[in-house]
């Protein structure tokens, strides 16, 4: 099923554009170093878990009968040509791109867009996501906070005040099907981790 069409250019370009004229490419490429690092010092053990948890909730969709969402393909293009991407350890970027390469493949999808995954899928999604960065080890995670930091420092306030507009115009042009099924999934999930004792672990670290 095609989205709706948005004229408006998305909340992920205008991150780019910041990223093109703001933080100096050192920073942009120890930003980068950094999350990737974070993300590589995750157990394989919980990043086969994210796999299958991936793979469970989009089990049975199908891109002729599922509701398609785009990619943000444009933004990612144009971020790989940044002159920050560019000093990554190429390795090291390779690794990254491998390990995230299967949970990316769960999603069925065609011509640039993926299935949205139903109400029950989304939820399963959130909990997988928390679980998997919990898992993240805390030295590398204040690595990458510590370069987070560092990089905003060099982006004005005024360009951040900008994005608001543009997230809550791109919202209003947004399929009201999808943005309704990740807010009651939002709010299934915050009422699941408050009531049951499966989430005991997530509630004493969220």
């Amino acid at each position: 099923r095609p989205p709706p069409q948005n004229p408006l250019p998305p909340p992920p370009e205008r991150v780019v554009e910041i990223l093109e004229n703001r933080p100096p490419a050192d920073r942009l490429t120890n930003l980068i170093d950094k999350g990737i690092s974070a993300f590589l010092s995750i157990p394989e053990t919980n990043v086969a878990a994210f796999v299958k948890a991936t793979e469970d909730a989009t089990a049975g969709l199908s891109p002729e009968s599922c509701d398609l969402v785009p990619l943000p393909s444009g933004a990612a293009a144009r971020f790989a040509n940044l002159p920050g991407v560019a000093d990554v350890d190429g390795a090291k970027l390779k690794a990254a791109q491998e390990r995230a390469a299967p949970a990316l493949k769960a999603f069925p999808g065609a011509e640039g867009r993926i299935c949205l995954p139903s109400e029950a899928g989304l939820e399963k999604l959130f909990v997988a996501q928390t679980d998997i960065s919990l898992s993240t080890s805390r030295f590398a995670f204040g690595e990458f906070g510590a370069a987070a930091e560092l990089a905003g420092k060099s982006i004005p306030l005024t360009d951040l005040s900008r994005l608001l507009p543009q997230i809550q115009k791109t919202q209003r042009g947004v399929d009201m099907k999808a943005r309704s099924r990740f807010e009651s999934a939002g709010k299934n999930l915050d009422k699941a981790i408050k009531r049951d004792v499966q989430f005991a672990r997530l509630r004493g670290k969220i």
